[in-house]
Protein backbone atom coordinates (compact mmCIF):
# COMPACT_ATOMS: atom_id res chain seq x y z
CA UNK A 1 0.00 0.00 0.00
CA UNK A 2 3.00 2.42 0.99
CA UNK A 3 4.15 1.99 -2.37
CA UNK A 4 0.83 2.40 -4.14
CA UNK A 5 0.61 5.68 -2.21
CA UNK A 6 4.39 7.00 -2.69
CA UNK A 7 3.95 6.11 -7.09
CA UNK A 8 0.16 8.11 -6.74
CA UNK A 9 1.81 11.20 -5.28
CA UNK A 10 4.82 10.94 -7.95
CA UNK A 11 2.90 10.68 -10.60
CA UNK A 12 0.62 13.41 -9.43
CA UNK A 13 3.65 15.45 -8.78
CA UNK A 14 4.92 14.67 -12.28
CA UNK A 15 1.62 15.63 -13.76
CA UNK A 16 1.73 18.75 -11.89
CA UNK A 17 5.10 19.44 -13.00
CA UNK A 18 4.95 19.06 -16.03
CA UNK A 19 1.54 21.03 -16.63
CA UNK A 20 4.05 24.02 -15.48
CA UNK A 21 6.65 23.17 -17.89
CA UNK A 22 4.41 22.81 -20.60
CA UNK A 23 2.72 26.13 -20.01
CA UNK A 24 6.25 27.77 -20.01
CA UNK A 25 7.24 26.79 -23.50
CA UNK A 26 4.41 27.95 -25.32
CA UNK A 27 5.95 29.88 -28.52
CA UNK A 28 2.61 30.59 -29.59
CA UNK A 29 -1.22 31.38 -28.05
CA UNK A 30 -4.13 30.33 -29.74
CA UNK A 31 -7.82 30.91 -28.97
CA UNK A 32 -11.11 29.89 -30.38
CA UNK A 33 -13.81 31.86 -32.01
CA UNK A 34 -16.46 32.73 -34.64
CA UNK A 35 -14.95 35.20 -36.94
CA UNK A 36 -15.63 34.32 -40.42
CA UNK A 37 -17.08 37.53 -41.20
CA UNK A 38 -15.01 40.34 -39.53
CA UNK A 39 -11.83 38.70 -41.60
CA UNK A 40 -14.13 38.44 -44.74
CA UNK A 41 -14.54 42.16 -44.95
CA UNK A 42 -10.77 42.72 -43.40
CA UNK A 43 -12.24 43.99 -40.12
CA UNK A 44 -9.24 44.01 -37.35
CA UNK A 45 -10.24 41.54 -35.11
CA UNK A 46 -9.22 41.59 -30.80
CA UNK A 47 -9.82 39.15 -28.46
CA UNK A 48 -10.25 40.89 -24.76
CA UNK A 49 -9.15 40.32 -21.54
CA UNK A 50 -10.50 40.52 -18.10
CA UNK A 51 -13.29 42.95 -17.15
CA UNK A 52 -15.17 43.25 -13.70
CA UNK A 53 -18.67 42.24 -14.12
CA UNK A 54 -19.88 46.46 -13.94
CA UNK A 55 -17.43 46.66 -17.27
CA UNK A 56 -18.81 43.31 -19.34
CA UNK A 57 -20.61 44.58 -22.20
CA UNK A 58 -23.93 42.08 -23.22
CA UNK A 59 -22.79 40.90 -26.25
CA UNK A 60 -20.59 38.42 -24.34
CA UNK A 61 -22.77 35.29 -23.59
CA UNK A 62 -23.50 34.53 -19.86
CA UNK A 63 -22.10 31.07 -20.24
CA UNK A 64 -18.61 33.01 -20.60
CA UNK A 65 -18.89 34.63 -17.28
CA UNK A 66 -17.48 34.05 -13.84
CA UNK A 67 -19.68 33.13 -10.50
CA UNK A 68 -19.33 36.67 -9.78
CA UNK A 69 -20.24 37.81 -13.33
CA UNK A 70 -17.09 39.38 -14.11
CA UNK A 71 -15.19 38.11 -17.38
CA UNK A 72 -11.84 36.17 -17.21
CA UNK A 73 -10.76 37.66 -20.54
CA UNK A 74 -10.57 35.49 -23.94
CA UNK A 75 -8.96 31.72 -23.59
CA UNK A 76 -5.84 30.70 -24.47
CA UNK A 77 -4.13 27.93 -25.08
CA UNK A 78 -0.74 26.61 -26.25
CA UNK A 79 -1.21 24.18 -29.21
CA UNK A 80 -4.10 23.82 -32.18
CA UNK A 81 -4.80 20.44 -30.60
CA UNK A 82 -5.83 21.69 -27.07
CA UNK A 83 -8.26 24.46 -28.56
CA UNK A 84 -9.53 21.37 -30.84
CA UNK A 85 -10.08 19.91 -27.68
CA UNK A 86 -11.66 22.69 -25.86
CA UNK A 87 -13.44 23.49 -28.50
CA UNK A 88 -15.45 19.99 -28.80
CA UNK A 89 -16.02 19.92 -25.46
CA UNK A 90 -17.23 23.02 -25.50
CA UNK A 91 -19.75 22.33 -28.50
CA UNK A 92 -20.62 19.28 -26.29
CA UNK A 93 -21.69 20.65 -23.59
CA UNK A 94 -23.54 23.50 -25.14
CA UNK A 95 -20.89 26.07 -23.48
CA UNK A 96 -20.36 27.31 -27.68
CA UNK A 97 -23.57 27.54 -29.56
CA UNK A 98 -23.64 24.97 -32.78
CA UNK A 99 -25.31 27.55 -34.90
CA UNK A 100 -22.17 29.51 -35.20
CA UNK A 101 -19.08 28.70 -37.61
CA UNK A 102 -15.77 28.09 -34.70
CA UNK A 103 -12.50 27.66 -35.26
CA UNK A 104 -9.26 27.84 -33.92
CA UNK A 105 -6.86 31.39 -34.34
CA UNK A 106 -3.30 32.19 -33.65
CA UNK A 107 -3.31 35.43 -31.55
CA UNK A 108 -0.43 38.24 -31.63
CA UNK A 109 0.26 37.35 -28.22
CA UNK A 110 3.12 35.80 -26.05
CA UNK A 111 2.62 33.40 -23.89
CA UNK A 112 4.89 34.16 -21.21
CA UNK A 113 3.82 38.05 -20.89
CA UNK A 114 0.26 38.02 -22.61
CA UNK A 115 -1.62 34.65 -20.85
CA UNK A 116 -2.36 34.09 -17.43
CA UNK A 117 -4.10 31.05 -15.27
CA UNK A 118 -7.75 31.85 -14.66
CA UNK A 119 -8.37 28.33 -13.14
CA UNK A 120 -6.79 25.05 -13.02
CA UNK A 121 -6.10 24.34 -16.82
CA UNK A 122 -7.67 27.53 -18.19
CA UNK A 123 -5.84 30.17 -19.21
CA UNK A 124 -6.87 33.44 -20.45
CA UNK A 125 -5.46 37.03 -21.96
CA UNK A 126 -4.14 39.28 -19.58
CA UNK A 127 -5.09 41.83 -21.84
CA UNK A 128 -6.59 42.65 -24.94
CA UNK A 129 -4.50 40.82 -28.31
CA UNK A 130 -5.47 41.36 -31.92
CA UNK A 131 -6.54 37.86 -33.67
CA UNK A 132 -4.17 37.34 -36.32
CA UNK A 133 -5.43 34.58 -38.77
CA UNK A 134 -7.44 31.20 -38.65
CA UNK A 135 -5.37 28.88 -38.29
CA UNK A 136 -7.85 25.52 -38.21
CA UNK A 137 -11.54 25.56 -39.97
CA UNK A 138 -12.13 22.39 -38.61
CA UNK A 139 -11.00 20.12 -35.52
Amino acid sequence: MRNFLFFASFFILNLTFSSNVWANNCNKVYTIGAYDEAFSKNTIVTKLGPMAAADVPPIIPKAFLEKDGSYGGGEAFCTIKQACHALKKQLASGVLPKNEHWHIYLLDADWNQDTYKLHTNDFRIKHPVKVLKPVRENC
